[in-house]
């Protein structure tokens, strides 16, 4: 399984904060216009979901874990909602750092039908 997401996307709920993250300082949206999400194994333990793969961020490929919360069917498919931290410095996001912090936590919200 593989997903992407638009750089121009990301949403804080602050509009100065998220067109400083959208710019050439953090995520630099127009060279890099997609986060993607390469899954490569599920599995679980102690009757958590977990999702493993690799996140690239800027052109930088770092393997990410989504711990998945919950998941419930719709009327053709499902949806499932995850969770993950990631250290911004690893995919190269060294910009004020003493700012924003070094670990982003990340929510994640995806549907899937049969189409």
């Amino acid at each position: 399984m593989t997903a992407t997401i638009s750089a121009a996307s990301f949403s804080t709920d602050s509009p100065r904060r998220d067109n400083d993250i959208r710019s050439p300082r953090f995520l630099h949206a127009g060279r890099y216009p997609e986060l993607s999400y390469r899954a490569s194994a599920l599995s679980q333990d102690h009757g958590r979901w977990a999702l493993a793969g690799e996140l690239t961020v800027r052109d930088v490929t770092r393997p990410v874990t989504l711990e998945i919360d919950s998941v419930e069917r719709t009327g053709q498919g499902f949806r499932a909602h995850a969770t993950t931290r990631i250290d911004r410095v690893a995919f190269g996001l060294t910009t004020a750092t003493w700012m924003g912090g070094r670990i982003f936590e990340i929510e994640l919200t995806a549907a899937a039908d049969r189409r």
